[in-house]
């Protein structure tokens, strides 16, 4: 009985211990859904940067969540943007308003310039996945940017400019775009640079004929020609061919390759596929993605970027949810400490004002309705 009435108090103490001990495990691997945002275009002449990284974005937090890598779940709010600033201004409000995201990825170049300082104010992080330059990173400390260097774009233009020794350089942007006219500058520098000439034209979303700024080219001696647009220039490669101009042309992506046609061959173009990253990786992700979406990606570097920023951002997330301290805080820190991520797109690691090193693209040719690589970019 003496026993008895001895052992009982201490059952009773390990029993409380024990329920204490569970207890305070599942309150520290418990906590409430993170609500990610999405802000890009889906629609509209600038929808393939949006469509593929979007549907990346699904994929990756669709297998995050049902692998319980977080001890959080995450949920997803898309919103399309038609690559209108207004209109991703006027989305974000609303997206915050309602949902309160903790991150936001954004993929309209201009509209990231008038995110920031709301996701400053907001104490939200954001991400773009599609752009990254010295521009974008002078924004703030929220801003973070996982993806190829624009510099990097305009060098496997001007590259292979460079190597077939031309000399006169014509190069059409979109003006209404900020992002393009900044790819001109780079491209008119680092000719210059070298001691080639570049005469700038400019064109509006609404220009109709491409004609007569083809013909002054054409009659200044230009010899190489980079067009720097959307799927508008569909239009401006066939006013081209119709101007009497025959060389190839030299562009940032090819949305215009449907409405171009023909015009289109040989075209030398910046792009980044499987053969730039990790290729064995690359292709597993590939097959996966035709799986779930019946399509391979049109853009493969929108997908790669995307795959790898939820993953970059799943990993600081691991870090900073049980540690004390402000959840952005540890976010924002713990994405900037990211070194050698070996991702879908290379090594990729973060910099202390948010851009990012690690994704080098090339310059590949469009012949006969396919792309071959042509060459890697001058560092």
């Amino acid at each position: 009985m003496i026993f008895r009435l001895t052992l009982l108090p201490v059952l009773l103490v390990m029993s409380s211990a024990c329920e204490w001990f569970l207890k305070s495990d599942v309150k520290k691997k418990t906590h409430p859904p993170l609500t990610i945002g999405w802000i890009g275009p889906l629609s509209g002449p600038v929808s393939l940067l949006g469509i593929d990284n979007l549907n990346t974005i699904k994929m990756a937090l669709e297998k995050i969540n049902q692998e319980k890598i977080l001890p959080a779940p995450l949920k997803l709010i898309a919103k399309d943007d038609e690559y209108d600033t207004n209109l991703s201004i006027s989305l974000y409000k609303k997206l915050v308003s309602e949902h309160k995201p903790q991150i936001i990825f954004t993929s309209t170049y201009t509209a990231t310039f008038q995110l920031a300082d709301l996701a400053l104010r907001d104490k939200i992080i954001l991400i773009n996945s599609i752009d990254n330059d010295e521009n974008l990173a002078r924004l703030n400390r929220n801003v973070f940017l996982i993806a190829k260097k624009t510099s990097h774009l305009a060098s496997a233009i001007t590259g292979h400019i460079k190597r077939e020794k031309k000399s006169m350089t014509s190069v059409l942007y979109l003006k209404e775009d900020d992002f393009m006219p900044i790819v001109a500058d780079l491209i008119t520098t680092q000719l210059e640079k070298s001691g080639g000439k570049v005469t700038l034209y400019s064109y509006s979303f609404n220009t109709k004929d491409f004609k007569s700024d083809f013909l002054k080219m054409k009659s200044q001696g230009s010899d190489s020609f980079v067009l720097l647009g959307y799927r508008e220039l569909g239009k401006a490669m066939r006013d081209a061919r119709e101007a009497g101009i025959s060389q190839p042309f030299y562009t940032a992506n090819l949305m215009m390759k449907d409405d171009a046609k023909e015009a289109i061959e040989h075209t030398k173009f910046f792009d980044f596929t499987s053969l730039d990253g990790n290729i064995e990786r690359c292709q597993r992700f590939l097959v996966d993605y035709e799986k779930k979406f019946g399509k391979k990606p049109l853009l493969e570097w929108t997908a790669f970027q995307a795959w790898d920023s939820v993953h970059i951002l799943a990993n600081a997330l691991n870090k900073s949810l049980n540690i004390e301290g402000l959840l952005i805080d540890n976010i924002r820190t713990n994405l900037a400490s990211t070194k050698d991520y070996e991702g879908l797109s290379g090594k990729i690691s973060l910099n202390s004002d948010g851009s990012s090193d690690g994704i080098i693209p090339g310059l590949y040719e469009f012949v006969g309705g396919r792309s071959r690589k042509v060459m890697e970019p001058d560092s």
